[in-house]
């Protein structure tokens, strides 16, 4: 017969290992470096709006970072973003932190 004791130390191993894999994974998530293109804007209701650059699927990205007030004055304008992969904020799913952009000229 299993004591007590042992069925008790297993299940707080199985949660500490669980959580470990869980910390693993969002540590790798968060530190991917990702490119982006798409259009720049400005989405919510003032004084709560949020800066997004939606890709071509329609997926809107968060942006985070130094260059978030440059990229205000960009608004509805195509650029192309490379930047970290954050963990989701701010009721948005996806989001990133933008290291360097640049706009993208229509021929």
């Amino acid at each position: 017969m299993i004591s007590i004791q042992k069925i008790i130390s297993s299940s707080l191993l199985i949660l500490l290992l669980s959580a470990c894999a869980v910390s693993a994974v969002a540590s790798k998530r968060d530190s991917e470096m990702i490119t982006l293109t798409g259009t720049i804007r400005l989405v919510g209701n003032e004084p709560f709006t949020h800066l997004v650059i939606t890709t071509d699927d329609s997926r809107d990205y968060l942006i985070k970072g130094s260059f978030e007030q440059e990229l205000r004055e960009l608004q509805y304008q195509r650029v192309e973003i490379k930047g970290e992969n954050l963990l989701p904020s701010n009721g948005f799913k996806y989001c990133i932190e933008v290291r360097e952009y640049k706009v993208i000229i229509s021929k």
